[in-house]
């Protein structure tokens, strides 16, 4: 696999979609190979992990678990919603 994997991290309403957005957007541009997607997926895979989020709100463990899980599927995966 080649490639780049561009991950923006930051807080609810820190401005990480709108950035995530205008990059992909000018990459877009320039070729069609960019895709631009969100953790968790909506595919049945993000479904799952917003179960277990859910499930586990309280404790941070299990959320950057899932959320490591959900970044290393995105490589794997063509659910890139």
């Amino acid at each position: 696999m080649s490639g780049k994997f561009i991950v923006f991290e930051g807080l609810d309403g820190s401005g990480t979609t709108t950035q995530s957005r205008l990059l992909f957007n000018k990459l877009a541009r320039h070729t069609p190979l960019v895709h631009l997607t969100a953790e968790p997926s909506t595919g049945p895979v993000g479904q799952l992990i917003r179960q277990i989020i859910k499930l586990w709100r309280y404790c941070s463990l299990p959320t950057g678990w899932t959320m490591w899980l959900v970044r290393f599927g995105h490589c794997w995966s063509k659910d890139t919603t």
